[in-house]
């Protein structure tokens, strides 16, 4: 699982320095006396390459490769400590990830640590396969392409249909698309009140309003940041629309008072705590993980209010690696579309491979009651708008307007000293 949400969690830098270099064996170095080469991944959370079969398989077909991963669970553990690692340019693995929150960063101030992949054989062969925005948020303005697509967040929308049946809401995911099929997520809130008039016991509409406000902010492909470049969020009508939905979701008591990726949060997903969650791709298999076996069946998913994006990364080779074709090679092989479709149906990372998301359109998961994961995803990929827009500070900004909304929900904040409080935060963090 990947989201720009888990770059928020406050870990120390030492501990995580200490944990990833610990667990990189470095650049690999050249081949030992029998010729086999150590390629070092780095990554976060799951990409499910393992889960695939997918590094065994590689390793199968070229005998002198030996795989090696290293993956903390937490993004921002990963992200302090390549820093450290790119600073003192060693301890580098041969491929490391890039979370799509850290590209804009890594473009402006660090893309001649990494390799231009433009320049690697086959890179047009290669690029003709994926979205076109998913690669061209990892060039420079100088045309340097300083990373590879793996998955992208499209958003669907994750619902229990028991809770909604006992509400007297439809449960066939059809049904359930429709009833906010006229105005987005304004429709979310307003079957909100339906459930919460006839809502079981304490469950509440869905988990919570800074989720609800991240998944809003998806109608627009440049959210906080301009193709220029300049902070936009303060006069964008996007950002007050969506902060009016989650604050309006408040008022009418349709959210939980969790703090998403909390302890407490991720106890929720095995409770009857909230009915409605909207679900980037990466969220169901968070779901699975923390819900387990016993959730399976429990949950379905439908077409979401608008269609939006959250989250999504890369792979790239520093330029300290010493193999750096047969990493290009890996990542080529990782990124194609049977590959991808693998890793998607067994650990449910949507594709950014066009051939592969065609080939999972029909996908249904047991896990999610048999629904069609694959097409209500892909279909919302289909919708995308475009181009993608990510600034430097678009995370700062995000996580600033997203606790401002806990404040609302869990303190009783006025919105309006919420939104102040937002604005300074955001001026302190793009000083």
């Amino acid at each position: 699982m990947r989201s720009t949400a888990k770059v928020s969690a406050a870990i120390a830098l030492t501990a995580a320095t200490a944990l990833v270099l610990s667990a990189c064996s470095g650049t690999g170095g050249g081949a030992d006396a029998d010729g086999q080469i150590t390629l070092n991944v780095g990554v976060f959370g799951s990409f499910g390459y393992k889960e695939a079969g997918l590094y065994d398989q590689f390793m199968a077909e070229h005998p002198n490769i030996k795989i090696e991963e290293s993956s903390p669970q937490n993004e921002s553990d990963y992200w302090s400590a390549l820093q450290t690692r790119l600073a003192g340019n060693s301890g580098l693995a041969d491929i490391q990830a890039i979370e799509v929150g850290r590209l804009a960063g890594v473009k402006e101030n660090q893309a001649n640590k990494f390799v231009d992949l433009s320049t690697m054989d086959g890179w047009n062969d290669y690029s003709a396969n994926f979205l076109p925005w998913k690669e061209a948020l990892a060039k420079t303005s100088d045309g340097r392409q300083v990373a590879a697509g793996t998955d992208i967040g499209p958003v669907g929308l994750c619902y229990k249909p028991a809770l909604f049946e006992a509400a007297g809401l439809p449960t066939d995911p059809a049904e359930v698309g429709a009833l906010w099929a006229k105005d987005g997520w304004k429709d979310f809130v307003a079957a909100g009140e339906k459930f919460m008039a006839n809502a079981p016991g304490t469950t509440k509409w869905t988990d919570s309003a800074a989720g609800l406000f991240r998944a809003a902010m998806g109608v627009t492909g440049a959210k906080y940041t301009n193709e220029n470049g300049e902070l936009i969020w303060e006069n964008s009508d996007t950002v007050k629309a969506s902060w009016d939905i989650a604050v309006d979701a408040v008022k009418k008591g349709e959210v939980t008072t969790l703090t998403q990726f909390s302890p407490e949060w991720n106890s929720a997903f095995s409770t009857d705590a909230y009915a409605a969650i909207p679900c980037p791709a990466w969220m169901l298999t968070y779901i699975k993980g923390q819900a387990g076996d016993a959730g399976s069946g429990n949950w379905a998913i439908a077409k979401a209010p608008a269609a939006g994006n959250v989250g999504g990364s890369y792979l790239a080779i520093p330029e300290a690696s010493q193999h750096k074709q047969e990493a290009w090679e890996l990542i080529q092989f990782l990124s194609e579309a049977t590959s991808m479709q693998s890793v998607f149906e067994k650990a449910g990372n949507f594709p950014s491979n066009t051939k592969a998301i065609d080939a999972i359109k029909d996908f249904t998961d047991p896990y999610f009651s048999n629904t069609n994961t694959g097409g209500v995803l892909g279909e919302a990929a289909a919708n995308l708008p475009s181009p993608q827009v990510i600034g430097v500070y678009d995370g700062d900004v995000e996580l600033a307007l997203m606790n401002a909304l806990n404040q609302v929900a869990q303190q009783g904040v006025d919105p309006n000293t919420a939104w102040e409080n937002a604005k300074a935060a955001i001026q302190a963090a793009t000083r």
